[in-house]
């Protein structure tokens, strides 16, 4: 079975499969977000080098075998001008130097990266990819069936986080799938189900901003909350690895 950690003040997490891939993962990163609240008037700096740097150096200690980036790599959904362009093929290409694969799971802002031709790449829609016993998704849309005959599915999409005092305000947020709910799913979509954990993934882009936890939010983003699983049975951890308590209990209706 597979070994999952998150590390410690990062939004990452490192996955030993249990056939002994070394899995790095991250979400959500919007790269180009900033020339958007640049039109809006604020006065923020390309967040590309930053991101390429910081994840550079957690790639550099980890030395995983494989990159998983969980969607919405970047931020404009219509297009990709020749600027964003430029700063994903040069952060892809750097990603690649630090580990043997590169998996790209598209979200619903990346679209457009089909266009991207850079060896070593694999892209792969948003109903996702299974590498050993782990399962990825974005989470905008359903997963393939035979992705819940893994024992765990991680996700990005929700950009789950909370507004916490003197804290990181970005969460994990992990559910646990119990028998009745396997059952479920296996009547849903006909398959052997063996998925025990789901796992909401916080975004790498920090400019994101600290939302809330809402269990509209999460039933609007993805049908897996809409059809299946109930938001409110989540347990909530902050980035320094602190238990917040369940969705149930810190959620707001706010958002």
């Amino acid at each position: 079975m597979a070994k999952i950690k998150f590390v410690t003040n990062s939004p990452i997490s490192i996955i030993v499969t249990d056939k002994g891939d070394k899995i790095v993962t991250a979400s959500d990163l919007h790269i180009g977000l900033e020339y958007e609240l640049q039109k809006l008037g604020f006065k923020v700096p390309s967040q590309t080098s930053e991101i390429t740097k910081s994840l550079s150096d957690l790639l550099t200690s980890i030395k995983p075998d494989i990159l998983i980036l969980l969607g919405d790599v970047k931020h404009e959904i219509k297009r990709l001008r020749k600027r964003i362009e430029v700063e994903v093929e040069g952060f892809v290409r750097k990603m690649l130097e630090l580990t043997d694969r590169v998996v790209i799971i598209m979200g619903n802002h990346d679209g457009s990266l089909k266009r991207l031709r850079i060896d070593g790449v694999e892209i792969h829609d948003a109903s996702g990819v299974s590498i050993g016993d782990v399962s990825f998704i974005h989470g905008n849309a359903w997963p393939k069936p035979e992705l819940f005959m893994s024992n765990v599915l991680v996700m990005g999409h929700a950009h789950p986080s909370l507004t916490i005092p003197y804290k990181e305000g970005r969460v994990w947020i992990v559910y646990y799938i119990g028998k009745k709910m396997r059952e479920k799913i296996s009547k849903k979509f006909k398959v052997d189900v063996n998925i025990k954990r789901l796992i909401v993934h916080p975004a790498y882009n920090n400019y994101l901003g600290s939302g809330s936890l809402s269990m509209k939010t999460f039933r609007k983003l993805s049908p897996l909350f809409r059809g299946l699983i109930n938001p409110l049975r989540g347990y909530v951890y902050c980035l320094d690895g602190t238990f917040i308590g369940r969705f149930s209990s810190v959620m707001s209706e706010i958002g």
